[in-house]
C-alpha cells in the first residue's frame, strides 16, 4: 500500500467516524447511562476498528464499517454492564461481610488482617508483585503482564497461586470469589 493510499484510508476513516459518532455515542449511552463511559466505549471501538481497518479492507469483504462499529459499540456496552454487575455483586457481598465484621470483636478482625499479611509474606517476590499490581493497584491482567514483561497467562497463574494460598491459610474450602470478598472487606470500601 502506498503512502497516498494510506492517507486516503485515514481521511475516509475520519469522515466515517465523524459521520457516525453521534449514532455510536447515543447507542452506548442508551445502555450505560453515563456520558464518560459512553465516550470511552466509542473511543475504544474507534481505535480497535482503525487497527482492524487494514485487515477488513485487505479481506475485500463487503463489511459495512459503520454498522460494524455500531454493533461493536453495542456489544462493548453490554459487556461493560455485565462486568459492572459482577463488580457490584462483589462490593455488596463485601459490604455485608464488613458489617458482620464490625459486629465481631476487633481482635478477630486484626487476626484476619495479620493472617492475610503473613500469607502475602510467603509469596514468591514475583507472585507478590503480580498480586499487588492486580489487587492493590487495580491493574488488569493485561496491564500487569505488560508492566512485568510476562504473558497474561503467567499473571493469571500467579494470581491463582495467591488465591490458593489464601484459601489454604483460612483453612476452609472457600471459592476465589469468597477470598475476593474477604479481601475487599478487609482492605477497601
Amino acid at each position: 500500500m502506498t503512502e497516498r493510499e494510506s492517507l486516503q484510508w485515514k481521511k475516509d476513516y475520519e469522515a466515517l467516524f465523524k459521520k457516525n459518532y453521534a449514532r455510536m455515542f447515543y447507542c452506548a449511552l442508551d445502555f450505560v447511562e453515563d456520558t464518560e463511559t459512553a465516550r470511552d466505549i466509542v473511543g475504544d471501538v474507534a481505535c480497535e476498528t482503525w487497527r482492524r481497518m487494514a485487515a477488513l479492507k485487505a479481506a475485500d469483504t463487503d463489511v459495512n464499517i459503520a454498522s460494524y462499529m455500531v454493533n461493536a459499540v453495542r456489544n462493548r456496552a453490554l459487556n461493560h454492564l455485565k462486568h459492572k454487575a459482577v463488580e457490584d455483586s462483589y462490593i455488596n457481598e463485601a459490604l455485608k461481610l464488613r458489617q458482620q465484621m464490625a459486629e465481631e470483636p476487633s481482635d478477630l478482625h486484626e487476626e484476619r488482617l495479620c493472617k492475610v499479611w503473613q500469607v502475602m509474606e510467603n509469596f514468591t517476590p514475583l507472585t507478590r508483585k503480580v498480586f499487588e499490581q492486580c489487587w492493590f493497584e487495580g491493574k488488569s491482567y493485561k496491564e500487569t503482564a505488560e508492566l512485568l514483561g510476562m504473558s497474561t497467562a503467567a499473571v493469571h497463574k500467579h494470581v491463582s497461586k495467591a488465591f490458593a494460598a489464601f484459601r489454604k491459610a483460612f483453612g476452609v474450602k472457600i471459592s476465589s470469589k469468597e477470598v475476593t470478598v474477604l479481601l475487599l472487606a478487609l482492605f477497601s470500601i
